[in-house]
């Protein structure tokens, strides 16, 4: 019974172990089907989160494959677009290349013209420099290796003046605007024809004439370039003045052999002879005069006026006109040079400019008269008597007197009572020069207008009478008288001018004699009028008249007169001792 009790609490142990064991693996099962729940649940939860996440994640496939779609469709059509440049790309590179083979050789036909073309040629940015394109012509033009980026203005400027740098600047500033047309601005280009000087180094220099043109190149409404032609002129212009020299020289020998035909040709050798030597005598003084300094001296002007005038005087009584005119232009530069303080200037060069062109005239005269004339225009000799001579002279005399008269508006007559036997020709040359000055002062100053000359009861024409003989007291003397029947001479009048040309003051007019008054008219620069003429203006005629009669004929000068009725000059001089001295010639 023990065992059974003991058997008894044994399996009571062991059932209530059982239990106990059961409840606990129970439990524990229960544990873990919970855990296992709630692992499943947490499981479940984690499928429902990756399923939703799997949904979204499927639709934004979906939409990148949409997405995708629409860019494989773009692409496709880029792909095609660009198969399509591509295809136009080549034919465009083609294109590009046959263009660039045409401006290849565009360019090198270009550069060949540049470089085989005469005138220089290059192209003006709107800053006025030069660009790279430049002719060869252009750099053998202005002497230089460098002409690129050259500022045009710059290039210019030591080659023109300053005047002609600002016009040209003025122009260039118009030409870029593009407000003025072209053809207006053609009209004030100041480079049309302009002389420049090249490499000036002290002793030698490239003397050029360039003429410049400009033509714009538009960009759009802009001036984008002015395209510059320069072209050398230099050998034209030669050509041109030596043509202009022979025309010149031809029109100037015309001229010479209608006056030889209508002078008289026994006496123009002797006064080619004489005038020469005394444009010889001139020409020194007046380069003489520009070595020096200082005011020219008044007598040594009046001296050269003398001179000019004599010749002038013997030219007018020959008709040589052409003579004439180019002594009254030395007459006139003389006339300035009075009293001038500049020796330098321009009136000097210009003194002795007309006077080489008197120079060269006379040498015209001497060539035709020797090659030409020599055997056909020399006038026979029917009478070689004085007696003809002097007819002689009085014709030219009343000729020369007409032919002034009229330019003047004036009529006159001379009556001439000449006689010159004992004379030379030296004196008869000189004595003849007296007498056309005074008759041509006679016309200027005394002889008055056919209408006042009417009014005051004369007839239209006035008179002049002149008389050359021996002197019935003084043997060895001649006399010489020039009267002309016109105003004669006003003494106020001669002395107001007097004043105006302050030569004399109001007091010493109003405390002059009369023949202090009268020889005024003798003073180096007096006149009454005040035009200047070929017969008046200067002041200077009575003044050769009175020195030539003292000085070179060796005699003395008297003057009468009436007013509004007469003038009378008279002189009286001795015969040469050289008259009339006959030499055989062997």
């Amino acid at each position: 019974m023990a065992g059974d009790f003991d058997l008894k609490v044994v399996l009571g142990i062991g059932v209530v172990v059982v239990f106990f064991l059961t409840v606990f693996l129970f439990g524990k099962v229960m544990k873990q089907a919970g855990e296992r729940e709630q692992a499943i649940k947490s499981y479940v939860s984690a499928l429902e989160v990756e399923r939703k996440a799997q949904k979204q994640a499927n639709e934004e496939l979906l939409a990148a494959k949409d997405g995708l779609d629409e860019l494989n469709s773009s692409l496709e059509q880029a792909f095609e677009s660009l198969q399509h440049s591509a295809e136009e790309a080549e034919l465009r590179a083609m294109e590009i290349e046959g263009k660039s083979a045409e401006l290849q050789r565009l360019t090198e036909e270009s550069d060949t013209i540049f470089n085989s073309i005469d005138n220089g040629v290059c192209l003006l940015g709107p800053d006025y420099k030069i660009g790279n394109k430049i002719s060869l012509a252009m750099y053998e033009i202005f002497e230089t290796d460098t002409l690129a980026g050259v500022s045009f203005v710059s290039l210019m400027k030591p080659l023109i003046s300053e005047k002609e740098l600002r016009t040209l600047s003025d122009f260039l500033e118009l030409l870029f605007e593009g407000k003025t047309l072209t053809k207006q601005l053609d009209k004030f280009n100041p480079l049309k024809k302009v002389e420049i000087t090249l490499n000036w180094n002290g002793e030698k220099f490239s003397a050029k004439q360039l003429g410049f043109k400009f033509q714009r190149i538009m960009d759009g409404n802009e001036v984008g370039a002015v395209l510059v032609s320069v072209t050398d002129l230099t050998e034209s212009v030669i050509l041109e003045k030596e043509l202009k020299k022979n025309v010149e020289e031809q029109e100037r020998q015309t001229v010479v052999i209608i006056e030889i035909l209508n002078s008289d040709y026994s006496k123009l050798d002797p006064f080619i002879l004489d005038a020469e030597s005394e444009v010889e005598i001139i020409n020194a003084t007046l380069k003489d005069l520009g070595s020096k300094s200082g005011g020219v001296p008044g007598e040594t002007v009046d001296e050269i006026y003398r001179k000019i005038h004599k010749i002038k005087g013997d030219a007018s009584l020959l008709k040589l006109q052409s003579v004439v005119d180019l002594a009254h232009s030395i007459e006139s530069q003389l006339s300035e040079l009075r009293g001038s303080g500049d020796l330098t200037g321009d009136k000097l060069l210009g003194a002795l400019m007309h006077l080489a062109s008197l120079k060269t005239q006379l040498v015209t005269y001497k060539n035709v008269s020797a090659s030409i004339f020599q055997e056909f225009v020399r006038k026979p000799v029917i009478n070689d008597s004085l007696e003809t001579e002097a007819c002689e002279y009085s014709l030219q005399l009343s000729e020369f007197a007409r032919e002034n008269a009229a330019v003047v508006g004036k009529k006159v007559n001379v009556i001439t009572d000449i006689t010159m036997d004992d004379l030379s020709e030296e004196q008869i040359a000189t004595l003849m020069s007296v007498i056309t000055q005074s008759i041509r002062n006679s016309i200027a100053h005394g002889i008055e207008r056919p209408m006042e000359r009417l009014k005051a009861g004369k007839i239209e024409a006035g008179l002049i009478t002149v008389v050359c003989r021996p002197s019935i007291e003084f043997p060895d003397q001649y006399e010489l008288s020039v009267r002309d029947d016109g105003a004669g001479l006003d003494l106020a009048s001669i002395k107001q001018r007097a004043v105006e040309l302050e030569m004399i003051s109001k007091e010493e007019a109003a405390s002059m004699s009369g023949s202090e008054a009268v020889n005024l008219i003798f003073k180096s620069g007096f006149s009454t009028t005040e035009e200047e003429t070929n017969l008046s203006g200067r002041g200077m005629g009575m003044d050769v008249i009175k020195h030539t009669v003292n000085d070179t004929l060796g005699g003395k000068l008297n003057m009468a007169f009436s007013k509004g009725h007469y003038m009378l000059l008279k002189c009286e001089f001795p015969v040469s001792k050289t008259a009339n001295v006959l030499e055989e010639v062997i």
